[in-house]
């Protein structure tokens, strides 16, 4: 009779279990939902988070309220300069895609466009690229998608972007379309675009001694964001950071196709191997130096989020610096105010140290501005 209790109870908890593993629960407890991406729209934060749901902010009030799903896997968001909506890539095949419109309230579809991925890379593929200005750019590494007023036009890209399983980071700005490629340990350095016909130039400048020169290797310097230079109309800002056993980065100016480093900055960091300190400069840098993750405008200035804290440059050279705050609990998110209207939004858990509980670093991190 014992026995036969034992195994009641024993079939009681795993139908408990598997009542709890149904195909269709999803996990959203508050500990799981971390950024993929964010905008500001007006006064809210837009966020996507990883189960593919998308939330509209309140970050005065720390209220969060879930929208309307879209049909289909949202993989990116962008809002044009003072749109009153917002645009989602919706992955609805391995290599179709189509660009959504939320405005008023609800959702205007658009049209599916195939990416034409050649069969025998889907499985390695990073979603593809997205930037808004008065049309929407969608960059896959062989082609440039143009959708102006709902219709898409094609652009063969050449020669293609590589490597093709990097996230691309997009800007439109200047006449051109500039990559940001991120391939982790990879490298990507940058990429420009003539939207007109579709030619790509590979930015880098490798003029330092060694395997990784600089000041942007196509090797080994991963690009996390682009903006436009606050300081010459024509040219851009690039964000350099590397996460690979060390941390290391820089900011730059890119004009037309001549890189100029901008602000490095010394990491001290306690926590890195002894023998990685004591490297020789390279460039004039030395072997640890601050990465830089993402940019938003606070006035005239560009503010930066570095893996330290957050850089606020009137000019580009002498940066006013704060450290990251800890995020609040925002109905699930975390989320801190860093300067008026500019918030980070947490995208990964953060990394755990045996002596030090968790650890916080900018690279764990969004960095929105309110528009």
């Amino acid at each position: 009779m014992r026995y036969l209790l034992i195994f009641a109870v024993m079939l009681l908890a795993v139908g408990a279990l598997s009542g709890c593993m149904t195909s269709d629960a999803v996990d959203r407890s508050p500990a799981t939902r971390f950024a993929t991406k964010a905008i500001g729209l007006g006064d809210r934060l837009i966020v996507l988070d990883r189960h593919s749901d998308l939330w509209t902010i309140d970050p005065t009030h720390a209220t969060a309220e879930r929208l309307a799903a879209a049909p289909g896997n949202i993989v990116d968001l962008c809002a044009p300069p003072n749109a009153q909506g917002f645009f989602a890539l919706v992955k609805l095949d391995e290599d179709v895609v189509r660009v959504d419109e939320w405005k008023g309230g609800k959702w205007a579809v658009g049209v599916a466009v195939s990416l034409e991925v050649p069969p025998e890379r889907i499985r390695y593929r990073s979603p593809p690229g997205l930037a808004c200005d008065d049309k929407i750019y969608i960059s896959t590494p062989e082609q440039l998608l143009e959708v102006e007023e709902g219709k898409p036009r094609k652009l063969r890209l050449a020669p293609a972007i590589e490597p093709d399983f990097a996230d691309y980071h997009l800007l439109s700005h200047a006449g051109a379309l500039w990559v940001g490629v991120d391939a982790g340990e990879w490298g990507g350095a940058i990429r420009r675009i003539d939207p007109n016909s579709g030619a790509v130039q590979v930015i880098s400048s490798e003029t330092w001694p060694g395997i990784c020169s600089g000041p942007l290797s196509a090797d080994c310097d991963s690009v996390f964001a682009l903006a436009p230079s606050p300081w010459r109309a024509d040219c851009i800002v690039a964000a350099v950071g590397s996460l690979h056993l060390t941390v290391n980065g820089r900011l730059l100016e890119v004009c037309d196709t001549r890189v100029t480093r901008l602000y490095f900055r010394r990491l001290d960091n306690d926590d890195m191997w002894d023998w990685i300190k004591r490297d020789p400069m390279i460039g004039g840098e030395p072997a640890l130096t601050v990465g830089f993750y993402g940019f938003a405008r606070h006035g005239g200035e560009l503010v930066a989020l570095g893996f330290d804290g957050i850089y606020r440059f009137a000019v580009p050279t002498k940066p006013q610096i704060a450290p990251l705050p800890r995020p609040d609990n925002m109905s699930g998110f975390g989320i801190a105010e860093v300067l008026p209207e500019i918030y980070i939004v947490q995208s990964r858990p953060p990394d755990m140290w045996p002596d030090k509980g968790p650890v916080y670093d900018g690279s764990q991190y969004l960095l929105v501005g309110l528009r």
